[in-house]
């Protein structure tokens, strides 16, 4: 299994927290969501990702809580408590997304399946 563990939570600007751990051909990630930033993860190209965003009590608010995922063709309205994306990327590179108003961003980064690039 891959394990990856980034946190930087005193850096400024888009921080990669996330964990990707790959169990029967699913990425499973975990984020966590802040009030001001979105999380910026790295998944494999051509495989099925369970993306889980824990939204503790008080993160959500009225400029986060809607995320446009463009590129991919919906989005997504965030709760407290734990909300599950799921997509697959299917070409490498980066996949930019957005609040509602295009001010909070966030990036999903996707490797090629040997987590190379």
């Amino acid at each position: 299994a891959l394990l990856v563990l980034l946190l930087h939570p005193a850096a400024p600007g888009p921080v990669a927290e996330s964990n990707v751990i790959v169990r029967d051909g699913v990425q499973y990630v975990q984020s966590t969501l802040s009030p001001g930033q979105y999380p910026s993860i790295t998944v494999q190209q051509n495989v099925p990702v369970h993306w889980s965003i824990q939204a503790p009590q008080g993160s959500v608010n009225g400029c986060n809580y809607k995320m446009v995922l463009q590129r991919l063709g919906f989005a997504y309205t965030l709760q407290e408590g734990e909300n599950v994306i799921e997509f697959t990327p299917t070409e490498i590179g980066d996949i930019p997304y957005s609040c509602w108003m295009g001010m909070i961003r966030g990036n999903i980064h996707v490797v090629a399946g040997n987590g190379r690039e």
